[in-house]
């Protein structure tokens, strides 16, 4: 089998109709759409299938470990997966047309790649667009340091055998398993992004990126500079929550030059600024006169999706409008 998508599913809402939908249109032959299914979704297949447009590519699976989350349900989904290529999906996101044998031509003719993901739209809980994402062509250990979102996970195809060799998604940092497992990765291998838009990407307030950020923003951190090999290990991190401790370590660190411990001390910062412009309650403008350089640092790195942001004429969706009031 040439490809699987594979989609956990932890509630059963009309984003998931919408969503599976979009997947079973756009699917090539010779592929499948697997759902693995936990917490709210366990138990629904015969539900979920009988409201789907078309289910005969449709398998489900139920999640074995209740207690492991996104992470044991997308290991799950891994190993039970039959295609070359793995694509990955979330439930309450939409396909754009052509995207899958798009990503399918762009591995099948970039051997040296083993992750392809691109552009996205990122839309309300109404479906109105709110902007563009403008992720690099090419993906290099430093951009996953600098940018938030360097690969947008939904949008991802990769090869399975690549994934498997790396081991998974590792459940050592919780909520950025995803970038955990590209700094693996780029290793050893290479990962692009098309320039094309192949996903709709659903904001909205349930979602774990906006839930947990500050944990995803400390978990981040962690697997950074486990990964970069820094002589820390995960248990003098494990207790870092805040920035100051992150520092902290990295100061006392005996296997680091100066300028080594200046670099990842401003790293530290910079995604410090990220996190609180993110969670924060006070205005962007205030954060960023309170981290002048790491404003700007953002602000040079992002300027591609700032200045469409800034100059798109964006339609306000009157729903969304109405729901603020």
């Amino acid at each position: 089998m040439k490809l699987t998508v594979l989609m956990p599913v932890h509630r059963v809402d009309r984003f998931l109709f919408e969503s599976v939908d979009s997947v079973t249109r756009d699917l090539p032959a010779d592929s499948e759409l697997l759902l693995v299914l936990n917490g709210n979704a366990l138990n629904r297949e015969y539900e979920i299938r009988s409201q789907l447009e078309n289910p005969s590519p449709v398998r489900f699976i139920p999640s074995e470990d209740l207690a492991g989350g996104i992470v044991s349900a997308l290991n799950m989904g891994l190993t039970s997966s039959r295609g070359e290529f793995i694509a990955r999906m979330d439930s309450d996101d939409l396909v754009i047309p052509g995207r899958f044998a798009k990503q399918i031509a762009y591995l099948d003719s970039h051997l040296d790649v083993a992750v392809v993901g691109g552009q996205y739209q990122a839309i309300c809980v109404h479906g109105s667009m709110l902007w563009k994402s403008h992720l690099p062509k090419r993906v290099a250990g430093f951009r996953v340091a600098f940018l938030t979102s360097a690969v947008a996970h939904p949008t991802v195809m990769y090869r399975r055998r690549v994934i498997f060799d790396e081991g998974g998604y590792k459940t050592t940092f919780p909520h950025v398993e995803d970038q955990d497992l590209w700094m693996r990765i780029l290793k050893r291998n290479q990962i692009h992004n098309v320039g094309q838009v192949v996903l709709q990407y659903r904001i909205h307030a349930d979602q774990t990126s906006v839930i947990y950020a500050k944990i995803q923003s400390a978990n981040f951190l962690r697997s950074f500079l486990h990964n970069r090999k820094l002589g820390l290990s995960n248990e003098e991190t494990a207790f870092c929550g805040t920035p100051d401790e992150f520092i902290s370590v990295i100061r006392q660190s005996k296997q680091l030059s100066k300028f080594r411990k200046q670099f990842y001390v401003a790293i530290v910062r910079y995604w410090s600024f990220i996190s609180e412009v993110e969670t924060s309650k006070e205005s962007r403008l205030t954060i960023a006169f309170a981290h002048p350089l790491s404003a700007v640092l953002f602000g040079f790195i992002n300027f591609k999706s700032l200045v469409w942001q800034a100059f798109s004429n964006r339609q306000v969706c009157a729903e969304c409008s109405q729901e603020e009031v």
